[in-house]
Protein backbone atom coordinates (compact mmCIF):
# COMPACT_ATOMS: atom_id res chain seq x y z
CA UNK A 1 0.00 0.00 0.00
CA UNK A 2 1.51 3.62 -0.83
CA UNK A 3 2.71 5.09 2.41
CA UNK A 4 0.34 8.63 1.72
CA UNK A 5 -2.34 6.26 1.18
CA UNK A 6 -1.64 4.74 4.86
CA UNK A 7 -1.48 7.76 5.97
CA UNK A 8 -4.58 9.26 4.98
CA UNK A 9 -6.63 5.99 6.11
CA UNK A 10 -4.79 6.49 9.73
CA UNK A 11 -6.08 10.38 9.88
CA UNK A 12 -9.51 9.63 8.84
CA UNK A 13 -9.86 6.41 11.02
CA UNK A 14 -8.40 9.00 13.56
CA UNK A 15 -10.73 11.74 13.20
CA UNK A 16 -14.34 9.24 13.15
CA UNK A 17 -12.88 7.77 16.38
CA UNK A 18 -12.24 11.35 17.72
CA UNK A 19 -15.79 11.94 16.77
CA UNK A 20 -16.89 8.66 18.58
CA UNK A 21 -15.60 9.46 21.30
CA UNK A 22 -16.77 12.90 21.73
CA UNK A 23 -20.09 12.21 21.04
CA UNK A 24 -20.02 9.40 24.04
CA UNK A 25 -18.58 11.53 26.22
CA UNK A 26 -20.50 14.74 25.52
CA UNK A 27 -23.74 13.65 26.99
CA UNK A 28 -22.03 13.24 30.73
CA UNK A 29 -20.03 16.18 30.55
CA UNK A 30 -23.02 18.05 29.78
CA UNK A 31 -25.13 16.32 32.83
CA UNK A 32 -22.29 17.42 34.75
CA UNK A 33 -22.42 20.86 33.70
CA UNK A 34 -25.83 21.39 33.91
CA UNK A 35 -26.52 20.00 37.46
CA UNK A 36 -23.21 21.70 38.80
CA UNK A 37 -24.34 25.07 36.98
CA UNK A 38 -27.69 25.27 37.39
CA UNK A 39 -28.16 27.51 39.87
CA UNK A 40 -26.02 30.11 37.72
CA UNK A 41 -27.96 29.18 34.61
CA UNK A 42 -31.70 29.07 36.36
CA UNK A 43 -31.49 29.79 39.78
CA UNK A 44 -33.02 26.44 40.25
CA UNK A 45 -31.49 23.01 41.22
CA UNK A 46 -31.54 20.77 38.86
CA UNK A 47 -31.24 16.57 38.53
CA UNK A 48 -31.35 14.20 35.46
CA UNK A 49 -30.52 10.81 35.31
CA UNK A 50 -28.72 10.62 31.94
CA UNK A 51 -28.11 12.92 28.60
CA UNK A 52 -26.89 11.21 25.55
CA UNK A 53 -25.88 12.63 22.30
CA UNK A 54 -25.20 11.31 18.64
CA UNK A 55 -23.11 13.77 16.93
CA UNK A 56 -23.75 12.02 13.78
CA UNK A 57 -27.32 12.10 13.75
CA UNK A 58 -28.24 15.53 15.53
CA UNK A 59 -29.92 14.00 18.34
CA UNK A 60 -29.93 14.58 22.12
CA UNK A 61 -31.82 12.90 24.59
CA UNK A 62 -32.61 13.28 28.15
CA UNK A 63 -34.34 11.21 30.78
CA UNK A 64 -35.41 12.05 34.19
CA UNK A 65 -35.15 15.67 34.72
CA UNK A 66 -36.01 17.07 37.41
CA UNK A 67 -35.99 21.11 38.38
CA UNK A 68 -36.99 22.56 41.95
CA UNK A 69 -38.52 25.58 42.56
CA UNK A 70 -36.20 28.41 43.52
CA UNK A 71 -36.70 27.56 47.18
CA UNK A 72 -34.95 24.01 46.53
CA UNK A 73 -38.34 21.79 48.12
CA UNK A 74 -41.11 21.94 45.63
CA UNK A 75 -40.52 20.48 42.06
CA UNK A 76 -40.90 23.47 39.24
CA UNK A 77 -40.53 21.43 36.71
CA UNK A 78 -40.19 17.49 35.59
CA UNK A 79 -40.72 15.06 32.92
CA UNK A 80 -39.18 11.37 32.03
CA UNK A 81 -37.67 12.03 28.51
CA UNK A 82 -37.12 15.14 26.28
CA UNK A 83 -35.82 13.96 22.66
CA UNK A 84 -34.55 16.36 19.90
CA UNK A 85 -33.26 16.05 16.73
CA UNK A 86 -31.54 18.46 14.86
CA UNK A 87 -30.38 18.51 10.75
CA UNK A 88 -26.83 19.44 11.79
CA UNK A 89 -25.99 20.57 7.71
CA UNK A 90 -28.87 22.58 7.86
CA UNK A 91 -26.38 24.44 10.87
CA UNK A 92 -24.32 25.47 7.90
CA UNK A 93 -26.64 27.57 5.78
CA UNK A 94 -27.42 29.13 9.10
CA UNK A 95 -30.54 27.29 9.93
CA UNK A 96 -31.17 25.43 12.81
CA UNK A 97 -34.51 22.97 11.47
CA UNK A 98 -35.60 20.88 14.52
CA UNK A 99 -36.86 17.79 13.22
CA UNK A 100 -38.30 16.23 15.92
CA UNK A 101 -39.06 17.24 19.59
CA UNK A 102 -40.14 14.60 21.67
CA UNK A 103 -41.31 15.29 25.45
CA UNK A 104 -42.75 12.66 27.79
CA UNK A 105 -43.97 12.79 31.17
CA UNK A 106 -44.01 16.52 31.67
CA UNK A 107 -45.32 17.96 34.94
CA UNK A 108 -44.96 21.65 35.02
CA UNK A 109 -46.23 24.00 38.27
CA UNK A 110 -47.03 27.77 37.38
CA UNK A 111 -47.89 29.82 40.18
CA UNK A 112 -48.79 33.33 40.08
CA UNK A 113 -48.63 35.40 43.02
CA UNK A 114 -50.18 39.42 41.58
CA UNK A 115 -47.76 40.17 38.93
CA UNK A 116 -45.26 37.64 39.20
CA UNK A 117 -44.82 33.83 38.27
CA UNK A 118 -42.94 31.15 40.11
CA UNK A 119 -40.46 31.49 37.02
CA UNK A 120 -40.09 35.07 37.07
CA UNK A 121 -36.73 35.49 38.31
CA UNK A 122 -35.82 33.17 35.06
CA UNK A 123 -37.07 35.62 32.58
CA UNK A 124 -35.62 38.76 34.56
CA UNK A 125 -32.05 36.79 35.10
CA UNK A 126 -32.27 36.37 30.85
CA UNK A 127 -33.80 40.05 30.37
CA UNK A 128 -31.52 42.29 32.05
CA UNK A 129 -28.34 40.90 30.85
CA UNK A 130 -26.03 44.15 28.71
CA UNK A 131 -27.12 44.51 25.83
CA UNK A 132 -24.08 44.67 22.70
CA UNK A 133 -22.93 48.37 22.61
CA UNK A 134 -24.68 48.14 18.72
CA UNK A 135 -27.44 46.64 17.54
CA UNK A 136 -26.66 44.16 14.53
CA UNK A 137 -30.69 43.88 13.38
CA UNK A 138 -32.52 41.03 12.86
CA UNK A 139 -30.60 38.00 12.94
CA UNK A 140 -29.65 35.93 10.05
CA UNK A 141 -30.27 32.60 11.29
CA UNK A 142 -33.83 30.49 10.51
CA UNK A 143 -35.91 28.43 13.41
CA UNK A 144 -37.44 25.58 11.82
CA UNK A 145 -40.13 23.32 13.64
CA UNK A 146 -41.03 20.00 12.36
CA UNK A 147 -42.50 17.78 14.32
CA UNK A 148 -43.17 18.54 18.32
CA UNK A 149 -45.67 15.25 20.07
CA UNK A 150 -46.25 15.63 24.01
CA UNK A 151 -47.55 12.62 25.40
CA UNK A 152 -48.87 11.98 29.14
CA UNK A 153 -48.15 15.44 30.66
CA UNK A 154 -49.46 17.57 32.92
CA UNK A 155 -49.83 20.91 33.78
CA UNK A 156 -50.98 23.22 36.90
CA UNK A 157 -51.87 26.64 37.50
CA UNK A 158 -52.12 28.23 40.86
CA UNK A 159 -53.48 31.61 41.59
CA UNK A 160 -52.35 32.24 45.08
CA UNK A 161 -53.69 35.41 45.75
CA UNK A 162 -57.37 34.52 44.50
CA UNK A 163 -57.08 30.46 45.15
CA UNK A 164 -57.86 29.30 42.06
CA UNK A 165 -56.49 26.06 40.47
CA UNK A 166 -56.39 24.90 36.98
CA UNK A 167 -54.98 21.88 35.88
CA UNK A 168 -54.81 19.76 32.69
CA UNK A 169 -53.90 16.11 32.94
CA UNK A 170 -52.75 13.35 30.44
CA UNK A 171 -52.01 15.89 27.89
CA UNK A 172 -51.03 14.81 24.84
CA UNK A 173 -50.05 16.49 21.48
CA UNK A 174 -49.62 15.18 18.51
Amino acid sequence: MKKWLKVTLIVIGSLLMLLVLLSLLAGPIAKKYVEKHSMELCHRVATMDKVRTNLFNGTVTIDNLKVLEENGKETFLSFDKLAVNVTLLKLLSKEVKVSKIYLDGLDAKVIQNGSRFNFSDIIELYTNKPKKDKDDGPSEWAVNLMDIQIHNSSISYNDAQIGSRFGLNNLDLV
